[in-house]
């Protein structure tokens, strides 16, 4: 089962490129390819979240590169009960989404374009829900936020360059308070991995540092969902 999980990540990655290319081929039919690579790729992610469900816990290092003391260095894709549910959630979302984009797109231009976006910003969402460790967290979320900014811009319309700017600026702010978050742990426990922090973690005592982690974590990750009060990006973007 372990070995299923990198292509949850490479595949719509791939996919993602590939629109790309037919796209400098040619508008109309790299559209009509991509839409139907996005459908099958979309629709492979879904089956296969579905096919983890109800499975054991499972851990994939990347490369087949452990460390020593299981994984200062190594990078670890993780499979677990809650990764499963997310998993289904972001690619039962993504394909139903996909469904609806295909009569909603028709009015733009560049439709292959906007089927690489969309395969890119499923990759992302895909590995931040795998990732073992905080840096890769980071990483691919914000693989993911770039594509949802151009998404939120793609119709290029003054509304939507608008609210795509307020989103970059409001996103950045965001990337700004998970990466410090990241660096006091990092400082305070020595390691990335979030089982290895949360056990370090667990071994010493509660001060202001950790205090001050969990609120750039809270202000960074909920700027990032718009939870409010951190939703003043989400009434432009969204529409």
């Amino acid at each position: 089962m372990g070995n299923m999980l990198p292509l949850f990540i490479a595949l719509p990655l791939a996919g993602g490129f590939l629109a790309a290319l037919g796209a400098r081929k040619s508008s109309l039919a790299g559209g009509d390819v991509a839409r139907v690579m996005a459908l099958i790729i979309s629709g492979c992610l879904l089956v296969g979240s579905l096919a983890l469900l109800g499975r054991e816990s499972c851990v994939y290092w990347i490369g087949g590169w452990p460390s020593p003391d299981a994984s200062t260095v190594g990078l670890s894709l993780v499979c677990d009960g809650f990764t499963q549910m997310l998993l289904v959630t972001v690619n039962a979302i993504g394909f139903f989404a996909l469904l609806y984009s295909f009569s909603y797109i028709q009015r733009f231009t560049g439709r292959a374009l906007y089927y690489c976006l969309f395969l890119i910003l499923l990759s992302g969402m895909n590995a931040v829900v795998l990732s073992g460790d905080l840096f890769n967290v980071f990483v691919f979320m914000e693989v993911s936020v770039i594509a949802s900014y151009a998404l939120v811009a793609f119709g290029v319309e003054r509304q939507e360059l608008e609210a795509s700017f307020k989103y970059v600026i409001l996103g950045s702010v965001s990337s700004l308070f998970v990466l410090l978050g990241i660096g006091l742990l990092y400082n305070l426990t020595g390691q990335l991995n979030m089982a290895l922090v949360a056990d370090r973690l667990a071994g010493i005592e509660t001060g202001p540092a950790v205090w001050l982690a969990a609120g750039c974590f809270i202000a960074g990750f909920g700027l990032k969902a718009a939870v409010v009060p951190f939703h003043a990006w989400l009434p432009d973007a969204h529409p």
